[in-house]
């Protein structure tokens, strides 16, 4: 389950991140990106730790079309 997750705009790119604290078959996480918070868009994958009882963190950089604010998500896809 996700404990934590924060969007930074950094200049050139939006960072987003977040931890989960356990994990159970997680294959990978797909990042969207929204300006409306209604319609949004896959701009990223990344790959998950899988199964775990442990805090995990993870970081994704937003390099297209960084806005300072708009919506991002994260839905997990399992194995």
């Amino acid at each position: 389950s996700y404990i934590n997750i924060s969007a930074t705009n950094k200049g050139n790119y939006n960072q987003i991140d977040w931890a989960t604290s356990s994990e159970k078959n997680a294959d990978y996480y797909i990042v969207e990106r929204s300006t409306d918070g209604v319609h949004f868009t896959s701009v990223g994958r990344v790959e998950a730790t899988g199964n775990s009882n442990a805090i995990n963190t993870y970081s994704f950089k937003d390099l297209i079309n960084p806005i300072t604010f708009g919506y991002y998500r994260i839905l997990q896809v399992d194995e």
